[in-house]
């Protein structure tokens, strides 16, 4: 999934009072008076709107976010952190980057773990819960 190309914001001249006013629209009608703003905008639009495209389900769950992403792809991941997970000095991935896959993520903003970032995959956090299950049936089995 690639970031959509940024279309050229319109640019529109406009009468206030007796001054023209050269101003620039964006795709969604927003109005700037800056060109680079206008620009910058339509960036931020486009990043949203591929944001919006990454498969996510949302969950109740206790031990992760309340949040899935389907990952496909490095540009994906890189998207996911860089528009939503501020934490990419911080940031630990458990179960590896090997895509597609499905990630979840927990942070810790106080404490000792202050801005302390992890993602988990799926597979990571399901191995996680067969060895927890196994050592329950070991303890069992020995009553």
């Amino acid at each position: 999934m690639e970031i959509k190309e940024v279309e050229e914001p319109i640019r529109k001249v406009v009468e206030v009072g007796y001054k023209k006013v050269t101003t620039y629209v964006a795709k969604d009608g927003r109005v700037f008076t800056i060109k680079r703003d206008a620009e910058l905008y339509e960036q931020r639009l486009a990043i949203e709107e591929t944001y919006q495209a990454i498969p996510r389900i949302e969950t109740n769950s206790v031990e992760t976010s309340d949040f899935w992403y389907y990952i496909s792809n490095e540009e994906e991941m890189q998207l996911l952190i860089g528009r939503f997970l501020h934490y990419k000095d911080n940031l630990r991935i458990y179960g590896g980057k090997d895509y597609p896959c499905w990630y979840t993520y927990q942070y810790n903003d106080g404490g000792d773990y202050e801005d302390d970032m992890v993602m988990y995959t799926w597979d990571f956090i399901k191995k996680q819960m067969e060895d927890i299950m196994a050592q329950m049936n070991n303890v069992i089995n020995k009553t």
